[in-house]
């Protein structure tokens, strides 16, 4: 308990992979009656290489 929770993720593409890792919320917030809804809490991390994988 208490240590984040990264999941990582992939889409591969012809020429450069993409690869993600999130780490989202697993407790959202609680939102008082009336409140705007807010965006997910949690981020995610892309990366994308710039050169073609190896063959």
């Amino acid at each position: 308990a208490g240590a984040p929770d990264v999941r990582p993720g992939s889409r591969p593409e012809p020429a450069h992979p993409l690869l993600t890792a999130s780490d989202p919320d697993d407790h959202p917030p609680v939102r008082a009656p009336g409140a705007a809804p807010a965006p997910p809490a949690g981020r995610t991390v892309r990366a994308r290489s710039s050169a073609p994988p190896p063959i």
